[in-house]
């Protein structure tokens, strides 16, 4: 089995062993269908779309029984509106700019990182065990840039034989992230669009973590209504929730999910020595990449977390 990728550092095509890179002139979406064999064993499909005008990359795919889950990585430098007053700007998590008696503000645009990481779960339930029809989970988090590759090069990937089931080349172990803070979806009006897309009807399962909100504020992206979680030491015998008997008790609940391929890395190659006798290097493929996450976060009642059992 043999790929092949173009350069236009070179003319030469060179043999690589997953996908094909052509580098052309882009359109705006480019989308990548991979068959990849889930944690439980089955085969199934990821969908990798790279959107070069919003500098986003959305991967989607569904597991087993049936959860439907949405990774979207937003690297992209937005312009947000800040509210100004005077010469500084006021604002805390809890309550949003405030503006004093007297003053003067005015709102403006700045450019901002946002790094985002946005993992959605809709997850089937079961009614006659009292479950609604489904749930949403939404775990906001910030993006570390080397899980995946930029949007540009993620749209030029090629794939030449999309029939056979990929596996990654480098298995990597599970981000653990505690999301202690919820949002108040009702009270989110804030917050950029794909964020409210995604997760607006995450009435009960919308989290994220003071660190990456206190980075956020820092950055100057639009405040958004946040409430602290109780953690283990503040709520005394509170248990994880696959030792708490009691459906209707609170407990800390885990989500566990696998993205099983992600072109995380490029790869670089050398050309022929010209004469001038350097070999300049040039990129020429990906490396891909599995990773698991874990979100831990409390739930007021045990109800919530039908997923995390005993095993």
């Amino acid at each position: 089995m043999s790929f092949r990728m173009y350069a236009r550092e070179i003319s030469p095509p060179v043999r690589i062993s997953l996908l094909v890179v052509t580098l052309v002139s882009l359109g705006i979406c480019s989308e990548l269908k991979v068959r990849v064999r889930l944690s439980d064993g089955l085969i199934g499909e990821e969908i990798l779309d790279a959107n070069s005008e919003n500098d986003d990359i959305t991967v989607e795919f569904k597991q087993g029984d049936g959860t439907h889950i949405t990774v979207v990585f937003d690297f992209k430098r937005h312009y947000a509106d800040l509210w100004k007053v005077g010469i500084g700007l006021k604002a805390s998590c809890q309550s949003g700019v405030t503006v004093q008696p007297g003053e003067t503000s005015h709102l403006v645009e700045e450019p901002v990182e946002k790094d985002v990481r946005i993992v959605r779960a809709l997850i089937l339930g079961e009614p006659e065990r009292g479950q609604n029809q489904y749930q949403v989970l939404c775990f906001v988090s910030r993006l570390d840039h080397h899980e995946i590759i930029p949007t540009e090069f993620m749209a030029r990937l090629r794939q030449k034989n999309p029939h056979l089931v990929r596996t990654a080349e480098e298995k990597r172990g599970v981000e653990h992230l505690h999301m202690d803070m919820a949002v108040n979806v009702s009270h989110a009006g804030h917050l950029y669009t794909l964020i409210h897309n995604l997760c607006k009807e995450a009435h009960e399962g919308f989290y994220t973590r003071t660190a990456d909100t206190k980075h956020w504020l820092d950055k100057g992206i639009e405040t958004i209504e946040f409430e602290p979680l109780p953690q283990t030491v503040d709520v005394s015998g509170l248990q994880r929730c696959p030792s708490t008997l009691d459906l209707w008790q609170p407990c800390f609940c885990s989500y566990h999910l696998r993205l099983e391929w992600l072109p995380c890395l490029l790869k670089y190659c050398r050309s022929r020595r010209g004469a001038a006798g350097r070999a300049n290097p040039y990129k020429c493929g990906i490396r891909s990449c599995s990773k698991g996450y874990r979100f831990d976060y409390y739930v007021p009642h045990k109800q919530l977390c039908p997923w995390d059992e005993e095993t």
